[in-house]
């Protein structure tokens, strides 16, 4: 998805949720997250890039990415607009109320768009940001 309104939207919600409890974190294409603790105590933004891609890499082969592997209950709806996917250690999804045509879309509808944006993200491994403690940096 190549939508700028909704990558803005994605990292405002991904910058509350993390803080400063989490100052490592890539954002990808699609929507997905990766949150990493970093082994360095000021690790460069390539590091975590390819840090976060490694994630993404180690998740392909999991079964819970599967869109027929619907567990009930995973996922965290963080506002009227806006929730979240779990789906493995440090990585998730995030979307947004405008991603979908319906006004009020079911946990299932949210759970598949979930599970299909991260499997675009495995495809296309495009990251979009880098968030590196103080020293964010978009990508391209």
């Amino acid at each position: 998805m190549n939508n700028p309104v909704i990558h803005e939207q994605w990292l405002t919600t991904i910058s509350k949720l993390t803080a400063e409890d989490y100052p490592h974190w890539v954002l990808f294409q699609n929507g997905s997250c990766v949150i990493l603790e970093a082994e360095k105590e000021d690790p460069s933004t390539d590091d975590l890039a390819e840090m976060a891609i490694e994630v993404l890499k180690e998740q392909a082969s999991r079964p819970v990415l599967s869109v027929h592997a619907y567990p009930e209950g995973q996922l965290i709806a963080i506002d009227e607009q806006s929730w979240l996917l779990p789906a493995g250690e440090g990585l998730y999804t995030v979307l947004k109320l405008g991603e979908f045509q319906e006004e009020a879309p079911s946990e299932f509808a949210i759970w598949v768009k979930a599970r299909q944006k991260q499997r675009l993200d495995l495809e296309q491994a495009t990251i979009i940001y880098v968030n590196c403690s103080q020293k964010n940096r978009y990508c391209s």
